[in-house]
């Protein structure tokens, strides 16, 4: 195969790192997973189970978009990655979750978020 051909099709076959989408077949949700960015750099008060709820909040950094990801008692925990915030800028969000947590794992494959956005 060339270079060039293999190059186009390449964003097909990885769509995004670390991330997944998914549409339910039932409704015009759609699941968006990914690991949180940002993990190392904030201590959580109270340990992170999996499937405790969390908030996404709307912020600006540096003049730019970006989603926070707070825990249940409001702490940050981290943020949605860069890549992914151009899907959720006109979404509405239904539900956010922890979706997996490895204590021992590298910290940007420590949590793993689950967010269900649609109508």
């Amino acid at each position: 195969m060339w270079r060039r051909d293999f190059l186009k099709i390449l964003p097909l076959i990885c769509w995004a790192p670390g991330s997944s989408l998914r549409q339910d077949q039932d409704s015009s949700a759609r699941e968006i997973r990914f690991y949180l960015a940002g993990a190392k750099y904030y201590k959580p008060s109270r340990p992170i189970r999996s499937g405790q709820l969390v908030n996404i909040v709307r912020e600006a950094f540096e003049n730019k978009t970006c989603f926070g990801i707070l825990d249940e008692a409001g702490d940050r925990i981290g943020y949605v990655p860069k890549h992914l915030v151009s899907l959720l800028e006109h979404e509405s969000i239904r539900d956010s979750r922890i979706s997996s947590v490895h204590e021992f794992a590298l910290p940007w494959r420590r949590y793993r978020v689950r967010i269900l956005v649609g109508a």
